[in-house]
């Protein structure tokens, strides 16, 4: 994972991205995968890919407030800023994050 971190880091998205995708074939469940999937997808500008793995992360890890950060970061991107900050500070809330 570290390799990857360094890759990404460095900028080598294609690199960090054919190395993730082969990790996520063999652990399907791993936050961090998909975590690392999901900003390369974002740098690389491939934001439905980026919101399909942070969605994914959501479902298996409900209370990861810094997944639904990120999911926002995208979406802040695409849609209705006004509707995405909304709905950010909701999800902040029901975490117990202090949405301001």
């Amino acid at each position: 994972m570290q390799g990857l971190i360094k890759l990404y880091n460095q900028g080598l998205y294609p690199q960090v991205l054919e190395a993730a995708e082969k990790l996520a074939e063999q652990h399907p469940q791993s936050t961090e995968t998909l975590g690392i999937i999901g900003a390369v997808s974002f740098e690389v500008k491939d934001f439905d890919c980026a919101i399909s793995c942070y969605q994914l992360a959501a479902k298996l890890i409900p209370d990861s407030a810094e997944t639904y950060f990120k999911m926002g970061s995208v979406l802040w991107l695409l849609q209705d800023n006004v509707l995405v900050l909304k709905n950010l500070m909701i999800e902040a809330a029901k975490r117990g994050v202090d949405p301001k």
